[in-house]
């Protein structure tokens, strides 16, 4: 029975181990000729606070600087593995 792979998706994190699976996910992908998705998941700051439970930081400045330097690696991770295809 043959395996048809249209569509990978990865996830990231910017870790070594997250270097790995992605350098593995694009070698499958070229050798099956499919798509390959990136996806990053980005956490709102938490706030502690003395005898409370942590607690999500409301301020969206935050959150959206956080998401923008997410979002320039990942172009930055993508633009090395177009760059890498034949």
């Amino acid at each position: 029975m043959k395996v048809s792979i249209k569509n990978i998706m990865c996830p990231v994190d910017f870790s070594d181990s997250s270097n790995h699976a992605l350098r593995y996910a694009v070698a499958l992908a070229e050798t099956h000729g499919a798509n390959l998705c990136l996806l990053h998941v980005v956490q709102p700051p938490m706030i502690a606070l003395p005898g409370d439970p942590m607690i999500p930081e409301t301020s969206s400045e935050a959150l959206e600087e956080i998401t923008e330097a997410s979002q320039q690696r990942l172009d930055g991770l993508a633009k090395t593995i177009c760059q890498s295809r034949p």
